[in-house]
């Protein structure tokens, strides 16, 4: 009878409401979801340039002849010192200035040589992931060419 259609008609008006609240849900998560991915992308750039721009920077300044050349001085100067000191020559303000100079000095600059060293090798391995990423120039653009090569291209993007 009429209330079995009364129901069936209600029934598919609340259907056709509850599909249209999904579709717009759907566009809604799509959208924020590229304007995420949209931004993202930006924001890596950013980095990137600046990634960039410091490394410039960085071979501007640390060449390594810059830093070996107040090394060597200090170590000939060392030598020097272990040399007089092997034929016994006594020269009283040679030592106490290797002493409270030339070797602090020395330490200094190899622990500060240890720094950068311990710094440019931390940017280094940040940006061999940059650099390796493929068309993407990211990490994952690495892991996406390792997949095409291994025959699991499809299984990237479905995850």
């Amino acid at each position: 009878g009429t209330g079995v259609s009364e129901v069936q008609e209600t029934f598919d008006e609340a259907a056709v409401q509850v599909v249209d609240i999904l579709t717009g849900l759907e566009g809604f998560s799509k959208n924020a979801l590229t304007d995420l991915r949209d931004t993202f992308a930006v924001e890596f750039d950013s980095v990137n340039n600046g990634l960039s721009t410091s490394a410039d920077t960085g071979e501007k300044y640390a060449r390594p002849m810059y830093i070996s050349i107040p090394v060597v001085i200090l170590g000939l100067i060392l030598m020097v010192g272990a040399f007089l000191a092997w034929q016994e020559q006594d020269i009283g303000v040679y030592y106490k200035v290797q002493t409270w100079l030339i070797l602090p000095l020395f330490g200094f600059f190899v622990v500060m040589i240890g720094f950068v060293l311990a710094a440019i090798g931390t940017a280094l391995v940040a940006n061999s992931d940059i650099c390796l990423g493929g068309e993407s120039n990211s990490p994952e653009g690495t892991v996406e060419i390792i997949l095409r090569k291994e025959g699991l291209g499809g299984l990237a993007m479905e995850a």
